[in-house]
């Protein structure tokens, strides 16, 4: 019976690694204590008002972290001392809480001035609207925040654990006497603190504008919940994606996906719960309004989108128009976001916590690969006489995701073409008009998704080389630096190819139903093309300059959106700026038509916007209104002006990665290693610059 025991529990602790991260005695009370308290808040909590569970929430907070610090409860060890030191003495992070106070800073000037603009006035908001100007300040302050927290949480805390991974330090931490939970909430908390701190950044000026008034107490602090909810859940999910993933670039990726896709989800489920309702009612003549199936979906789709942030926003903002109260659905509704948060939360830390050392020790193990049963034409081609560009196509790995990933790839994919399938069994009036809505926005969203990866692919392409310790026998080849940077550029835009079966099919269909002209699909393909060369060098670019493949990838992040269309924000805020781009373009032109023909110009450098015009149909020439035409010509200046970019943008990145490989020294030195009476260069001597044509770069 002795050995059978044994057998068992050594079976166990070989196949369930969280049998090794068990409380002691003290622990588990201390662990026990706080979990008890959390589920009597979350049970009695709907008979007190939203302030009071707040500050009940927070003393619990407090309790715990008091637990911590006597060493009662031990959850962190001493990664998250050794994370929180590491970070708190990067200069960086005080840079960005700097900046992001002085663009809260800047909000508040815009709003002030569209107040300013609104009222006819160029001196002030009058007294009597004091209030409603801060209640617009504050939900432009939250709104900033959420998106601070959608945007930043990702990029700070999806590395946490593919760093390791990447350093090929994960194993010695695994190899110390620290458990799973120490080294998982250790790296979540320290994260979480520096975001935290970023977060609350702007909570001075927040402050400066409460003497006001306009902002309901409770609501102030049911956004802070939610802001801090939202934050948790997202960096319980990016530490998830990084145990995942193998690389911190693909755990950013994968965290930045499931964002997007749950919002998607709950959006679909509720949507396909409707149509479902209707498509009974008109078809089959059944009123399942009330049943026990309708009632069981309906709470099931209730319970599954409660965590959607967007429909939160939504609901409040539909109460507010209606002319309701706050008090009747606030409550309500911030306790079952919190409460699907917290689950979800504490599941994917469990299972992040219970994976960890399983996931490492999968990962360790290489696997034979085998013969591939695909035929011969899908097999890999000879190396020929282009060595870098075949590396760059067929063996560089490309952004891998995993199962998860795969699986929230393919849940998109299918999750696209149901809107076509619906209108395509309505089959009313307005078929062609609606399927070309639809290829021109999920057409669009597409092809934008499409570009995001190109970038983020360029974006590791030389920095991992680095990371990889490769990138010196790249060099020692004699391969020049456009033979070098050009096969990246082509691999960064092929390593999509099989999305351009996604996009695609979208646009074929398109056509196939007559929504979609068929001289919009040259076009389109044209204009993806000059997109992905600008993407495609602005990931190289910053890939040649930052230090890691994640600095480079979040930095490549950042500036795509910005191009792609972040800039209409500062576009926007500078419309009422008294010296705005838009208002001096606007007086220069004559009023509204300068401002038109502005908005026009830069509606034509945007991606988006060009992608979505230039899917046109056959009944858009029917009626072109003066506008559109414009408009139309724009997006062509657009595109020139996309490709000039894409070209100075490659000269400078090849310029920028000789002059930091020193390729060009070598070059002048290697005369002095010629044949005998060959003429001897002396090191020193500066070789011209810019180099002239034809010289080369090798």
């Amino acid at each position: 019976m002795a050995s059978v025991v044994q057998i068992c529990s050594s079976w166990l602790d070989r196949h369930a690694p969280w049998r090794g991260n068990r409380l002691s005695p003290g622990e588990g009370f201390g662990a026990a204590l706080l979990l008890a308290a959390a589920l009597a808040l979350a049970w009695f909590g709907g008979r007190w008002s939203l302030t009071t569970q707040v500050v009940l929430w927070a003393m619990l907070a407090v309790a715990l972290a008091v637990l911590l610090r006597r060493g009662w409860v031990k959850l962190f060890g001493p990664v998250v001392f050794y994370d929180l030191l590491r970070i708190g003495r990067r200069s960086r992070y005080i840079l960005y809480r700097t900046l992001y106070a002085l663009f809260l800073l800047l909000i508040l000037t815009w709003v002030y001035f569209a107040w300013t603009e609104r009222g006819g006035r160029g001196y002030g908001v009058p007294a009597h609207q004091m209030a409603r100007f801060n209640e617009s300040f504050f939900f432009t302050f939250m709104a900033v925040q959420f998106a601070l927290v959608l945007i930043l949480t990702p990029a700070f805390v999806a590395g946490a654990i593919a760093e390791e991974k990447d350093r090929m330090t994960l194993e010695f931490l695994l190899a110390t006497d620290l458990r799973n939970r120490e080294i998982v909430l250790g790296k979540l908390v320290s994260r979480l603190a520096s975001m935290l701190c970023i977060v609350l950044a702007g909570v001075p000026v927040l402050s400066a504008t409460q003497f006001l008034g306009g902002v309901d107490p409770e609501l102030l602090l049911a956004s802070f919940a939610v802001v801090g909810l939202t934050l948790v859940t997202v960096a319980s999910l990016s530490i998830m994606c990084s145990l995942a993933a193998r690389r911190p670039r693909d755990a950013v990726i994968l965290a930045y996906m499931a964002i997007v896709l749950y919002p998607v989800a709950a959006s679909a489920a509720r949507g396909l719960l409707v149509f479902f309702g209707y498509w009974l009612a008109e078809e089959w003549g059944i009123d399942w309004a009330g049943t026990a199936i309708q009632e069981g979906l309906s709470g099931a789709v209730q319970a599954f989108g409660a965590g959607d942030p967007f429909w939160l926003i939504g609901l409040l903002i539909q109460t507010l128009n209606s002319g309701g109260t706050l008090d009747a659905v606030l409550p309500d509704a911030v306790r079952d976001y919190a409460l699907f948060h917290v689950v979800v939360s504490l599941l994917l830390v469990t299972c992040a916590i219970a994976r960890l050392r399983t996931v490492a020790l999968k990962e360790a193990h290489v696997k034979q690969r085998r013969g591939s049963w695909l035929p011969s034409v899908w097999a890999r081609p000879a190396v020929g006489a282009t060595p870098m560009m075949w590396k760059e196509i067929y063996a560089e790995p490309g952004l891998r995701f995993g199962r998860l990933g795969g699986a929230g790839i393919g849940a998109l994919v299918i999750a696209s073409f149901v809107p076509a399938f619906i209108i395509l069994i309505e089959d009313r009036r307005g078929f062609i008009d609606g399927m070309n809505i639809w290829v021109r926005t999920v057409g669009t969203s597409v092809a934008c998704l499409l570009l995001i990866a190109v970038a983020v692919r360029a974006a590791g392409s030389v920095s991992s080389e680095r990371d990889r310790q490769t990138i010196d026998g790249l060099l020692t080849t004699p391969l020049e630096v456009n033979a070098i940077l050009s096969a990246k550029w082509l691999g960064s835009i092929l390593s999509v190819r099989l999305g351009w079966l996604w996009l695609g099919g979208i646009w074929m269909l398109g056509v196939l139903s007559g929504s979609l002209h068929p001289l919009a699909v040259p076009l389109l393909v044209v204009s993806w093309g000059i997109f992905a060369a600008l993407f495609a060098w602005l990931g190289i670019w910053f890939s040649v300059v930052s230090r890691t493949s994640l600095r480079a990838t979040l930095w490549t992040l950042l500036t795509a959106l910005f191009i792609g269309g972040g800039h209409w924000i500062v576009l926007g805020m500078c419309c009422f700026m008294p010296l705005g781009c838009l208002g001096g373009l606007g007086g220069l032109g004559g009023g509204d038509t300068g401002i038109m023909d502005a908005v026009l110009f830069f509606a034509g450098q945007t991606p988006p916007a060009t992608l979505g015009l230039l899917a046109f149909s056959g009944n858009d020439f029917r009626h072109i209104h003066r506008y559109e035409g414009e408009w139309i010509f724009f997006a062509f200046v657009g595109l020139v002006t996309w490709g000039g970019a894409a070209a100075y943008l490659s000269w400078l990145t090849c310029e920028r990665f000789t002059i930091l490989t020193c390729r060009r020294i070598e070059r002048h030195q290697s005369l002095a290693f010629g044949p005998p009476g060959a003429m001897k260069q002396p090191p020193s001597a500066a070789p011209p610059w810019p180099p002239s044509p034809g010289s080369g770069d090798d």
